[in-house]
């Protein structure tokens, strides 16, 4: 493993002293679970709502941690113990010392309310045709989880993709001072975070903190067809990279004004779009290039979406193993990433091939003749809706959905409004509704309002019709469980998605189990 500190050297960086153990003993790593600690961690004692870190220290000493970072003198026989005056601001000191290591990497920054991790994930495929990538794991995004995660990187690497989250203002500017990232990617602003942040604006305001770190020679990709992602362009002093089906004029836009200010972009700006989009299996159009998907590499669930990628740069033939417009703007905001390290389009579309989805997104589920369809990482409004209209893709215009739809936290003012918007999409997508946990009230609330407008001639969401034919209550996984092993048959496709906390997995694994069975 890789020699990262000394205890003596943490205790340096963080401003504090070795009270224990040996001052050379040696770091390889950082963790902050004691229950996933691995020799020669260092164990970083934190203090959350429910848990002290501190009372781990031995367990992660137990462990085999060479070294326990802490606020006061802890038992941690066989480690070195430092102690420091706030280990949460130390592991970010120990994550800066570990990039200042690393003057040659260049560091792409992922943020937005969705899609941060699939969109970090592109990103990644994407880079891996020429550079060697790391990334950070899963969604480790917080001021815990990335510099910690730093700790993975080497001297081979050449780029890494860091994922950066935020809950209040300030945040990604700390992520920033600690990583120093030269690229820039804000997905969306939506209402995730409105509880503690207020209003959307104020959301905005966090995640521009990203692109107005980049230094001048670095790029800032935003999606345009976010008026307040749009808007970014303002705040930063880096290169602007417009993605999204609005890109063209926005870029062009953006040129004209910085043409007048002196500014040295081609003339119609930096930019990346989509056209002629079409199912997986369909053929492209005309004899354009296109980046066929090598051979083993498909998805097992078969899912995904060809388009003709257009940029300032040309355009080329893509086929994205990923469905839906969600996931297509992702993969512009990645090839847009890699178009400004100066890829080829063929190596953008190449690496697009090779993306492979992680956790619980958009996975599809065959069991006993019924699709489910896996969405369970985590739930907004706005993922919710794009996660519906996959479902409906994958049945087409005459097969049953059912819609399987769970709380959704931190909406803070928007929480009802934001219910109610899924279950109106939900009445325009889904045949049937089944709305879990207490807040899935307000999603059938939405939903049946939908169905009376629509009955009515109603405007609003009415105004495209609704198909939906049953909206059910229930409190809990395992009812609605219960409830769709009465209903479901084959030939059905079930969405299933919630908020993280609703582990809504757990619907998932049943249903599958339950299919499975022979049926008497």
């Amino acid at each position: 493993m890789t020699h990262l500190f000394t205890a003596a050297e943490i205790a340096v960086l963080t401003g504090g002293r070795v009270a224990a153990g040996d001052p050379a003993a040696r770091v390889t790593g950082l963790a902050w679970d004691s229950r996933k600690v691995v020799p020669g961690d260092c164990f970083v004692a934190l203090v959350g709502e429910r848990v002290d870190g501190h009372d781990y220290a031995g367990q992660a000493a137990a462990a085999g941690a060479a070294c326990v970072l802490a606020a006061r003198p802890v038992e941690a026989p066989g480690a070195a113990v430092v102690i420091c005056p706030d280990p949460l601001l130390g592991l970010g000191q120990l994550g800066r010392a570990i990039r200042d290591r690393h003057p040659h990497l260049t560091v792409v920054g992922v943020t937005g309310s969705v899609g941060k991790t699939t969109t970090k994930e592109m990103v990644a495929a994407v880079l891996a045709e020429r550079f060697r990538v790391f990334r950070t794991k899963g969604n480790l995004n917080s001021e815990i989880g990335l510099p910690a995660s730093l700790a993975g990187l080497t001297d081979a690497d050449e780029v890494a993709v860091l994922e950066m989250g935020m809950r209040a203002l300030g945040e990604i500017a700390y992520l920033a001072s600690i990583a120093r990232p030269q690229v820039g990617v804000v997905t969306n602003v939506g209402i995730t975070h409105l509880e503690l942040l207020g209003t959307r604006e104020n959301i905005a305001l966090a995640k521009a903190e990203l692109v107005r770190a980049l230094p001048a020679d670095g790029d800032a990709v935003l999606n345009a067809d976010d008026p307040l992602v749009r808007a970014m362009a303002e705040a930063t002093p880096a290169r602007v990279w417009f993605y999204g089906l609005t890109a063209r004029e926005a870029a062009a836009e953006w040129a004209a004004r910085q043409g007048a200010a002196g500014g040295d972009g081609p003339p119609g700006g930096r930019w990346v779009t989509a056209e002629e989009v079409r199912s997986a299996g369909d053929q492209p159009a005309g004899d354009r290039p296109v980046a066929h998907r090598p051979a083993g590499n498909s998805p097992a669930s078969g899912l995904g979406q060809r388009f003709r990628l257009v940029s300032h740069l040309g355009e080329v033939e893509v086929d994205l193993p990923a469905p839906g417009a969600h996931n297509r703007l992702n993969a512009l905001a990645a090839a847009a990433v890699g178009l400004s390290g100066g890829m080829t389009l063929a190596e953008v579309a190449r690496g697009l091939t090779r993306f492979e989805n992680t956790g619980n997104r958009m996975r599809l589920v065959n069991a006993g003749g019924v699709r489910i369809l896996d969405d369970t990482y985590n739930a907004a409004p706005a993922s919710v809706i794009a996660a519906l209209e996959v479902m409906r893709s994958i049945a087409g215009p005459s097969g049953r959905c059912i819609a399987v739809l769970g709380e959704m936290y931190e909406l803070g003012a928007m929480e009802v409004e934001g219910h109610r918007q899924v279950g109106a999409a939900a009445a325009r997508l889904a045949d049937e509704l089944v709305a879990v946990g207490a807040l899935g009230r307000h999603i059938a609330a939405g939903a049946r309002d939908a169905v009376a407008a629509g009955r009515q001639g109603g405007p609003a969401d009415a105004a495209a019709g609704t198909r939906l034919t049953a909206i059910d209550e229930v409190d809990a996984n395992g009812a609605a469980v219960e409830h769709l092993k009465r209903v479901l048959r084959r030939g059905d496709t079930v969405l299933v998605k919630g908020s993280r906390g609703m582990a809504m997995e757990e619907i998932v694994q049943a249903l599958a189990a339950f299919l499975e069975q022979p049926q008497s």
